[in-house]
């Protein structure tokens, strides 16, 4: 459910994925990317699509960024790391050691279609959708 949602977008790119929870309901969308050029375009288009009052920017890296606030959690992450790079599991570990999800949260991890599946203990594979050379794995935190 994205409507009313807080949206963790890692990998962000141009922030696609958190502009569209966005415009679908979702309350409040963090973008965690490391390129100051896409972070450039996201504030951009942040503010193109009148959205600056409810994205967050973070100009970090994906796999070791915490929440400023110790309250915010997230439902709903779409992770998106470079592809051959393994930095899926690593951003993946990083949040759950972290405690920066909601009981029940859901992962939508974007990986190339050879890698290897998740296979951590506090996650459940709900599903997964392959595309062309990409693999979709829908995660639900237990």
């Amino acid at each position: 459910e994205i409507k009313n949602s807080i949206i963790l977008d890692l990998f962000t790119g141009t922030g696609s994925f958190s502009f569209e929870a966005l415009s679908r309901g979702a309350l409040k969308a963090t973008a965690v990317e490391s390129s100051s050029i896409m972070i450039d375009l996201i504030y951009k288009n942040a503010e193109k699509l009148k959205f600056k009052d409810k994205i967050v920017i973070i100009e970090e890296n994906a796999c070791s960024f915490t929440v400023n606030s110790l309250d915010q959690k997230f439902d709903l992450v779409y992770c998106d790391p470079p592809y051959e790079k393994k930095l899926g599991i690593r951003s993946l570990k990083n949040l759950i050691k972290k405690n920066m999800l909601k009981p029940n949260a859901i992962i939508v991890l974007e990986e190339e279609l050879k890698s290897k599946a998740i296979d951590l203990p506090e996650l459940e594979t709900l599903r997964i959708k392959e595309i062309g050379i990409s693999k979709f794995s829908f995660l639900r935190l237990l």
